[in-house]
């Protein structure tokens, strides 16, 4: 988790340190983006709620849950790839 933290504060200063310099390309984000952000929220809610279920052993919801979780993760995965060919299509 540490790692983690500390590679995402690098990336964050390098962003910042960057935008400032002036030279910035700037450009919008792609829909698909925020969506897939969204997606990927819920679906750790969903998969929290399916280890609760799977601690009770309610296993019928357990897997049906980890399904809809495990199709998120395919819907999360479809929409990063259209909106990396939105961005290319865009020429950034």
């Amino acid at each position: 988790m540490v790692s983690i933290l500390m590679l995402f504060s690098a990336m964050t200063s390098a962003y910042i340190v960057r935008k400032a310099a002036g030279d910035w390309l700037d450009f919008e984000i792609a829909s698909e983006f925020f969506y897939s952000t969204g997606l990927i929220l819920v679906s750790s809610v969903v998969l929290h709620i399916a280890y609760k279920a799977f601690v009770q052993r309610n296993y019928l919801l357990y897997q049906g849950l980890m399904t809809v979780g495990f199709l998120m993760g395919i819907g999360f995965v479809v929409l990063q790839y259209q909106g990396w060919l939105s961005t290319k299509a865009d020429g950034i």
